[in-house]
């Protein structure tokens, strides 16, 4: 069965996989996943990316502007002409990196909380319950959460978040999530990975016991689930 993102309740959910809901402060239950923040802080997280880059520039500008005045005023080759010229570049080159630093750490939140936030409901749509050898039940989902997270990606454009969505090579599409979900219930490759209602010609088992394919990838460990369903489906 598909394992929810978002539940109003836990009736119906088998106890080994209870675990994996936490209950919000709105009373329904949300998947834990790893590395998905709330979104209600996107809209914060861009605002302070757009102030820091403004308030970058303009104090690179005033520190600019100070270095050519003094450059007129001041007579080349007297006593501290270098080194104040010096203090003012590096000045300006430290506050471009601590910039760039800043700016890179809140594309990644809110990459997170885009694009990270879509491939992980996606992933958690698309995922099914697999009993293992154990007998115990296993979730698909940290097999696809990466690969999908991995076709996309959030870019600023015009001051507002865009979602992104790559092709194999990791190029920009024009393509919506939606044909991202289409792609890869399409693709046989992820068959014993995704719900069968989803994908074609795949039997769903729900808690009944997987098939050797499935409960082959999930004996593997995390990475080694990635890279085997990677690998396969690189083949078609």
């Amino acid at each position: 069965m598909a394992l929810k993102y978002e539940l109003d309740n836990l009736d119906g959910v088998s106890d080994a996989l209870k675990g994996e809901y936490e209950k919000t402060d709105a009373g329904k239950y949300r998947l834990k996943v790893d590395g998905v923040e709330d979104v209600t802080g996107l809209k914060k997280n861009r605002d302070d990316l757009l102030a820091e880059q403004v308030k970058a520039k303009e104090r690179i500008r005033a520190m600019e502007a100070e270095l050519e005045e003094f450059k007129k005023t001041a007579a080349k080759g007297s006593g501290n002409y270098e080194d104040v010229v010096k203090m003012y570049e590096d000045k300006i080159n430290a506050i471009k990196t601590e910039t760039e630093t800043n700016i890179s750490q809140m594309r990644s939140q809110i990459g997170q909380l885009t694009a990270g936030a879509e491939a992980t409901k996606l992933a958690a749509k698309l995922a099914r319950s697999v009993k293992g050898e154990d007998g115990k039940d296993y979730s698909t989902i940290d097999v696809l959460e990466p690969l999908i997270k991995q076709r996309t990606r959030t870019d600023i454009r015009d001051g507002k978040a865009v979602l992104v969505v790559l092709n194999k090579n990791g190029n920009p599409t024009a393509d919506t999530m939606a044909d991202l979900e289409k792609e890869i219930v399409n693709n046989p490759a992820y068959s014993p990975l995704i719900t069968g209602s989803k994908a074609s010609g795949a039997a769903d088992h729900g808690a009944g016991p997987g098939s050797k394919a499935d409960v082959d990838i999930m004996k593997l460990p995390p990475v080694e689930r990635m890279k085997a369903a990677r690998r396969a489906a690189a083949k078609k």
